[in-house]
């Protein structure tokens, strides 16, 4: 029976066939991404305050629990909020070392596909693509990094020459986060957060491949590269709690390169969907919940920031 483009007796026999073992496998992998990601944000908020690995990591699950709760990507400001009231750092600079990581996984995303053009052909969208996001994160880089080497000088001479009070506070609230940018005065570090960058995504593709694998296809390591960069730069435009929908789209957009049918290709994406949603969502939750607190406790506003 066909229903809206798609075969769905195809598709309950696509999800039926997976190897759950391969699939384990692939959770498993994916799962031990986030600690790396623990690794990379604790380099980037150690000259705030240093904290360990497994905090960090526990912070950076919790976020992404909220992402998928939370519709527009609200998890990023959730996470910045809850490492400001357990560690009392502050909440500006903790979203500015947010900012930075997601223009580094952009970075690193846009050399995944600037890579992967050299590889294979592909339609005019695609090199379109590549051109945009290396334009957005590139220029997001420059733009972050001199803020990081400049920022704290324009702002001390804007607080001592404002005569007005409403500026001088201005200010001084985004000093807080230019300090959340300080990793970016560093050569050394910068080199590190991009290849642990490098290596989360690596991490992430291989997980693409063994779903696919776990469906029987014989797709390379360069489609599921592709069908990750296309998803993720699909998401990152703030939609539904847990991208719902925009996931399933992009996904099926990338496999029809690959002559992937679409009841096949939705069947991939809701199950590399699931196996990165579910894990995360319950370990996030749970972390909340040890640390005294609830998705009722995380309130985003802005008198809170500008009392810090």
């Amino acid at each position: 029976m066909a229903f809206k483009g798609f075969e769905w007796r195809n598709f309950s026999q696509a999800v039926v066939k997976v190897n759950f073992y391969l699939l384990a496998g692939g959770m498993a992998l994916y799962m031990s991404s986030y600690l790396l990601r623990g690794i990379r944000w604790r380099m980037m908020l150690y000259s705030v305050k240093p904290l360990s690995v497994w905090e960090m990591t526990k912070f950076v699950i919790i976020g992404f629990m909220c992402n998928n709760l939370l519709p527009a990507r609200l998890g990023e400001f959730a996470r910045a909020l809850v490492i400001s009231q357990k560690e009392k750092i502050s909440a500006r600079a903790s979203f500015a070392s947010i900012v930075m990581e997601r223009v580094f996984d952009g970075a690193t995303i846009a050399a995944m596909l600037i890579t992967l053009l050299f590889i294979q052909p592909f339609p005019d969208w695609v090199k379109k693509l590549s051109v945009f996001a290396s334009a957005l994160f590139l220029g997001s880089l420059i733009l972050l990094i001199i803020i990081g080497y400049k920022g704290e000088k324009w702002i001390g001479k804007i607080q001592s020459g404002a005569s007005i009070k409403i500026i001088g506070k201005a200010a001084g609230f985004m000093m807080k986060f230019v300090w959340g940018l300080q990793i970016l005065k560093s050569k050394q570090l910068i080199f590190w957060v991009f290849i642990l960058s490098g290596i989360i995504w690596a991490i992430e593709a291989v997980n693409y491949l063994i779903i696919m694998r776990s469906m029987g296809w014989g797709l390379s390591i360069g489609a599921a590269a592709f069908v990750l960069v296309v998803a993720n730069l699909g998401i990152m435009i703030p939609s539904s709690p847990g991208n719902v929908g925009t996931m399933q789209y992009f996904c099926i957009l990338a496999l029809s390169l690959y002559g992937i049918l679409k009841d096949q290709a939705l069947a991939y994406s809701l199950i590399l969907h699931a196996e990165m949603y579910i894990p995360v969502t319950i370990l996030g939750i749970l972390f909340l919940t040890s640390m005294g607190m609830s998705l009722k406790n995380i309130r985003i506003s802005r008198n809170r920031a500008l009392e810090e």
